[in-house]
Formats: structure tokens, C-alpha cells, sequence
């Protein structure tokens, strides 16, 4: 069967019939093609979802319309499945050989009549799919040292919760530039509390407790120099500022 001929033939059926649009012409399509896919071999067995998927029909009674009205105009011959676990039969009509329209269907095989047979397309389509899932050992190995290759980049540098010895503080309090006397009072201050956080917390990074302190120095120098300007050591404000200290 020329396939340009059938096609043309069909188009041209459908532009003799006003009553038709375009979910008619979109359904015929589909048809069509499924057709096409199993070699213009009558009949052909389709599943109404698949066809509905196809030619974006989304209404179940928009559907059975326009597949009656292609039976009555004699595009098809539909036989509808009375299960709904089983395809429907579907005969296309052969247009452009003669004056007759001739519905080809396959006698010699009837195992092949009595089978469901999915669609060529949805078959690409779900072995498409499943061949995202599965993979080959040296894709699996590819893929786990990717996986393992962008967590180092994206994981952010250790920051242990204590530090291991006085000499790795002094090297971070180095890096921030920051004097070595100011990393053993952070030291000293956090060893004589156990590592806490408000004395209550345990210290979970200490790199960053570490730049708090950096960022609070000159905040606690102040605060020393006020404390020591109101309040001298080893004495008390008097309450009576008339008598003499």
C-alpha cells in the first residue's frame, strides 16, 4: 500500500465533512500511525489510554465520539474490547487503490488476530525509560566516582569540635592575622572549661568559635578599659560622690 496515497486519500475525506474537527483528524493520526508501526496490517490492537495519550485527547466521552464518528464515515471499523485489561480491534479502511474501499485484514494467522499488541511507540518509550534506570557495572563505577568526586567539592572543610593541640590554634589565629598570645588566651580560656559554649554547650566547631573571638577582641579590650576607669582595683565607688575616694 503506498502510504503519501492512503494519507492524501484520508485528508481529503476529511475535508468533505463539515461535522468533523480537529480531535477527529488528531485520533485518525494516531490510528495511522500505530497503523504504519505494525506495517498497514489489519487489525490493529490499540488501548484507549494509549490513543487518547497520542492524539491529545483528555476526555473519555470525547474519545468515544470521535471514534464512532470515524466508524460511521468509513474510516474505521471499531470493535471495542469488553475488558478493559484487553485492547480494542481496530480496522483502518485502505483509501486510493479503486473506486472500492477494501478493508485488508489477516486471515492467515489467526493466533495473530487474538493478540494484543502494544503499541511501537509506547514500547520505545518504556525502554526508554527503564534504560535510565539500569546501567552497567562501569556505569554504576563511573557514576559512584562522580557522586564521589562532586561531594568533595561541595563539602565545606572539616571543623573538628576541639582542637587537637595549642600550636593548631596558634597556626589558625596566624592565618587570621592574629598574635600568638591571643590564640593561648582562646586556648587557655575553652581547656579550662571543658570546651563549651556558654559553659553548658559542647563546642562543635571550634574554627568558628575561634573567629567570634577574633571579631569580640576589641569589643573585651574596651570593655576592660571602662570596668578599669569606673572601678579601680581593690576599691569601691562610693555611693556619696561629696566624699573624696
Amino acid at each position: 500500500m503506498n502510504y503519501i496515497k492512503q494519507f492524501n486519500a484520508a485528508m481529503n475525506r476529511f475535508d468533505s465533512i463539515p461535522e468533523f474537527k480537529a480531535n477527529h483528524i488528531t485520533l485518525y493520526m494516531a490510528l495511522f500511525l500505530e497503523w504504519n508501526n505494525h506495517n498497514f496490517v489489519n487489525p490493529i490492537f490499540a488501548f484507549r489510554k494509549q490513543l487518547m495519550e497520542r492524539a491529545k485527547i483528555k476526555s473519555k466521552t470525547t474519545y468515544y465520539k470521535v471514534i464512532k464518528d470515524l466508524d460511521n464515515y468509513g474510516f474505521v471499523k471499531y470493535n471495542p474490547s469488553p475488558d478493559q485489561e484487553l485492547a480494542s480491534q481496530i480496522h483502518l479502511t485502505i483509501f486510493g487503490t479503486g473506486s472500492d474501499q477494501k478493508m485488508v485484514t489477516l486471515t492467515n494467522n489467526l493466533k495473530e488476530l487474538n493478540t494484543i499488541r502494544r503499541s511501537k511507540f509506547y514500547d520505545k518509550k518504556n525502554k526508554a525509560k527503564n534504560s535510565t534506570k539500569s546501567s552497567s557495572p562501569l556505569n554504576n563505577n563511573t557514576s559512584a566516582s562522580m557522586n564521589e568526586a562532586a561531594s568533595k567539592i561541595h563539602s565545606p572543610k572539616q571543623d573538628e569540635g576541639t582542637p587537637k593541640s595549642l600550636s593548631e590554634v596558634q597556626s589558625f589565629f596566624q592565618e587570621q592575622n592574629q598574635p600568638k598570645c591571643e590564640a593561648e588566651r582562646f586556648f587557655n580560656y575553652y581547656e579550662n572549661n571543658g570546651w563549651k559554649v556558654g559553659g553548658k554547650t559542647p563546642m562543635k566547631k571550634w574554627k568558628a568559635a575561634a573567629r567570634n573571638w577574633i571579631l569580640n577582641i576589641d569589643k573585651f579590650s574596651r570593655k576592660k578599659q571602662d570596668e578599669a576607669t569606673l572601678k579601680p582595683p581593690g576599691q569601691k565607688p562610693s555611693s556619696t560622690f561629696g566624699i573624696p575616694l
